[in-house]
């Protein structure tokens, strides 16, 4: 039996975070698909298709702002308005944005890492980082400091976050193990507003349900 909601993803980091965020804020996914679409141009490409399952209720979709938030904005204002959504608005919402359309699933949008700037969950992640560690401004400084032409990365957020991961009690957890161990803080605000978006998103159809 299929299940009434549908969480869509580009890729494992992303999901992995938001799986252990929904376990320690104890909110129930018994009734969501998870899918990790493996890249942003798949994900995309494949959102009408999400839209029009008529099995689906409520759609999740969460994906990297990037380096321009407003053309990844507009991208998804396109496709969505395209798919019937009529008041899709000019900026997305800094709380998490959803949107209803007539006989089409309650939608939300996330975009990373906080609906409001340019980047991916690597900057989501960097935000969970307790404030008083000592080894993420290192890591930071390290990375900086490595000179262009000997960098093999394109992207410092990237290198620094799996620098300090490196540098734990157990070195190079994935993201969801480090939210599960501690080393990340699921309770830091930039995670409780992630949780409260989603938690208000699926509310929404189980109040309809009752």
């Amino acid at each position: 039996m299929a299940k009434p909601q549908r969480f869509i993803t580009e890729d494992k980091d992303i999901l992995a975070t938001i799986n252990k965020l929904c376990m320690h804020h104890k909110i129930s996914t018994h009734k969501v698909d998870f899918k990790d679409y493996n890249g942003v141009d798949s994900l995309l490409a494949s959102i009408d298709t999400e839209i029009q399952n008529p099995e689906v209720m409520t759609l999740a979709v969460v994906i990297d702002a990037d380096e321009d938030l407003i053309s990844r904005w507009q991208s998804l204002k396109n496709t969505l308005s395209a798919c019937g959504y009529q008041t899709v608005p000019a900026t997305p919402d800094p709380a998490g944005t959803i949107l209803f359309g007539n006989r089409l699933p309650i939608l939300g949008i996330w975009l990373m890492p906080n609906n409001q700037q340019p980047g991916m969950v690597e900057d989501f992640i960097a935000y969970l980082i307790p404030s008083n560690d000592r080894l993420w401004p290192r890591a930071q400084r390290v990375v900086q400091q490595i000179p262009e032409p000997e960098r093999n990365f394109n992207r410092i957020i990237k290198a620094q976050i799996r620098t300090w991961l490196a540098w734990q009690k157990e070195p190079g957890r994935p993201f969801g193990t480090a939210i599960e161990s501690g080393d990340l803080d699921a309770n830091a605000p930039h995670a409780q507003q992630f949780v409260d978006w989603l938690r208000r998103l699926f509310d929404i159809e189980v109040n309809s349900l009752q």
